[in-house]
């Protein structure tokens, strides 16, 4: 849809630059300098804004003044960029293939996807996957990864030849700053690694929860510590992000508001400090708990990617 003769996402773009700027120039006469307690440099004078959209900018004080990056944070070491497919079928349409005889449940001839009976003269469809033989109707099968399904509804047994999410397009900028520390990490790391999250506005596709609903640009700010098991998790997360795993469409925790940009079921860490109960550091089973939640998603183990 064309607005005066600009697109939807051009308008939002627009709208999310202006705000950016107009938020900037707020905080940085606002925000106390101890907001940040792990930095030795005072905020007002070391802190760069992170960009935002204007629905994060109405979320708490926090969790805003959360989106700072320090001045000592070190020149670009990554930026890994996602785009979305436009459907979940074109990926995993290699790997449909045609069945010959039904092969479902035990004791039963129904399809586990339409719970229908499975009838001599209809076309049925299996996955061609290691250890799976389980066979559907054709058009279920379609149907199904249409709405964003990328595993077998019976063994499931990934479909697809990676794991694949339901981001909205975006980039993960990866960078390092030595005077922020993670609490509980002074003396065990050198520094903190910053992960800056840019997600782009744009209209929810067919595997969202409402397909041609617009959502708005969002912008988020993790922080690891940068140490051996830091920089181990890093590799994992910037898979999961490559591959949309990260953030998905949805009703927003904080604000209630429907449609939004939201996390995934990956925990990040949004603060430095405060403990688990902050989302933030010190958590000592944050780490098993994050690879636990990777190794669901069927993210590869650090060393195999």
């Amino acid at each position: 849809m064309n607005y005066g003769g600009l697109s939807y996402e051009e308008i939002n773009n627009s709208h999310y630059q202006l705000h950016t700027r107009i938020k900037a120039s707020f905080l940085r006469k606002t925000l106390d300098e101890n907001l940040f307690r792990t930095s030795t440099t005072p905020l007002t004078a070391a802190l760069n804004v992170v960009p935002s959209s204007s629905s994060a900018f109405r979320s708490t004080q926090a969790s805003t003044s959360r989106q700072f990056v320090p001045r000592d944070v070190s020149s670009l070491c990554e930026t890994v960029t996602y785009t979305a497919p436009v459907s979940m079928v074109d990926l995993v349409k290699s790997n449909i293939v045609p069945a010959t005889e039904f092969c479902g449940k035990s004791n039963e001839n129904n399809c586990s996807i339409c719970f229908c009976e499975i009838r001599s003269n209809e076309q049925l469809s299996k996955f061609n996957v290691p250890h799976c033989n389980h066979t559907f109707h054709h058009a279920c099968v379609l149907k199904s990864f249409q709405h964003g399904n990328t595993r077998c509804p019976i063994c499931l047994r990934l479909v697809t030849d990676e794991p694949q999410g339901f981001s909205p397009s975006g980039s993960m900028v990866v960078s390092e700053s030595k005077s922020m520390i993670c609490s509980g990490f002074k003396s065990t790391s050198n520094g903190t690694i910053l992960i800056q999250y840019n997600l782009h506005g744009g209209v929810q596709k067919e595997y969202h929860p409402n397909q041609g609903v617009a959502y708005s640009a969002e912008s988020r700010v993790a922080y690891l510590p940068n140490n051996m098991e830091g920089q181990k998790l890093l590799k994992r997360l910037k898979y999961a992000f490559s591959r949309g795993l990260t953030f998905t469409i949805g009703t927003s925790l904080t604000t209630g508001r429907p449609n939004s940009i939201t996390w995934g079921s990956i925990h990040h860490k949004t603060s430095t400090y405060g403990g688990s109960s902050s989302h933030g550091f010190p958590d000592d089973s944050y780490f098993k708990n994050c690879h636990s939640e990777l190794d669901a998603l069927g993210v590869p183990t650090f060393d195999a990617i």
